[in-house]
């Protein structure tokens, strides 16, 4: 992109094959890019599916998710593991009216569905349910799994007949001691972050190569906001950054529910995801 305040649409997509509302990208070592799509016709009616595609969002091959072992599944995030041939997907609806609660395993070659794992229950019964996201640890074959009732789980063996999946802690906390990336069965507690007033926090995303951290959220002040956070490495404190905020706002923060915009009055947006994005130098910048 030769100028990033100035973006071209290349191509746009809907559905891909059968496959309908997709919901999660990861790119591939040879440059496509695996998707999973939440549905597989109309809305919300049956399990989606794992999906390549190519550089312009065209439909190369698609496997499908549906399991009996898990029902109400509905593929969420998608992690591809290229080194040990595996992709992993979890399980959740952006519906909000099935509760998946197991995470899939496939052979990232061809697509194949090897494992839909389910995930045991906690002292609290529901931490299993709404799986949410999927992160691999710096040793290329442990997974960490996330749910969106505040459960943290441990996928391992995952290239193996017999993938394990354990429940290793319960939220909430927001950090914890890197020296235990090494042993991710017994995560430390180092910090715990609290913003003011009845807020809830939705999805965080790390600066690569830097201490920040962006963070969305619903439901009071932070409803509409992206605000950034600082984590000391040393410890693993967590502080909010004050001076990120929008001109005149009581609150930290960027602010995205003003009805103005560049492109018009467009009414407000609601921040969901975020991504740190970094531009390598090109031939036209300075």
């Amino acid at each position: 992109m030769a100028d990033p305040l100035q973006p071209v649409v290349a191509s746009a997509f809907t559905n891909a094959g059968p496959y309908t509302y997709p919901h999660s990208f990861e790119r591939t070592p040879t440059g496509t890019v695996l998707a999973t799509f939440q549905n597989k016709g109309a809305k919300d009616s049956r399990a989606g599916g794992l999906v390549e595609l190519d550089l312009n969002g065209n439909f190369i091959r698609g496997s499908d998710a549906a399991d009996l072992n898990d029902p109400e599944l509905r593929p969420y995030s998608v992690t591809p593991i290229a080194a040990i041939d595996r992709v992993i997907t979890t399980t959740g609806d952006m519906w909000q009216k099935l509760e998946g609660r197991s995470v899939q395993i496939w052979r990232m070659s061809d697509l194949e569905l090897l494992h839909t794992v389910l995930l045991p229950p906690g002292p609290r019964g529901d931490e299993n349910l709404d799986v949410a996201e999927a992160r691999l640890l710096a040793d290329g074959k442990t997974v960490i799994v996330t749910t969106f009732r505040c459960g943290m789980y441990v996928l391992s063996d995952i290239d193996t007949e017999s993938p394990q999946l354990k429940l290793v802690k319960t939220f909430p906390f927001v950090s914890f001691d890197a020296g235990d990336q090494c042993s991710p069965n017994h995560p430390k507690e180092v910090d715990e972050l609290v913003l003011a007033g009845p807020v809830r926090p939705h999805w965080i995303s790390g600066e690569v190569g830097g201490n920040r951290i962006a963070l969305t959220g619903k439901k009071g002040w932070l409803a509409g906001r992206v605000v950034l956070l600082e984590l000391d490495p040393s410890n693993g404190k967590l502080s909010l950054i004050e001076d990120f905020r929008s001109p005149d706002s009581a609150y930290p923060g960027l602010d995205m529910t003003r009805e103005q915009w560049p492109h018009g009055k467009t009414g407000a947006s609601v921040p969901h995801g975020a991504v740190f994005s970094r531009m390598e130098p090109g031939p036209d910048t300075e």
